[in-house]
């Protein structure tokens, strides 16, 4: 158990929504070309 984490100057990047959703996986599905 984290009983105290302390973090300062943390800059990150999210990819993941509140509802589980996965930006990087629907921003390609978005976006994605198939050509045969």
């Amino acid at each position: 158990a984290v009983r105290k984490l302390v973090v300062e100057d943390f800059p990150a990047i999210v990819a993941q929504d509140s509802f589980g959703g996965n930006i990087f996986e629907e921003g390609v599905k978005k976006y994605r070309k198939v050509s045969y």
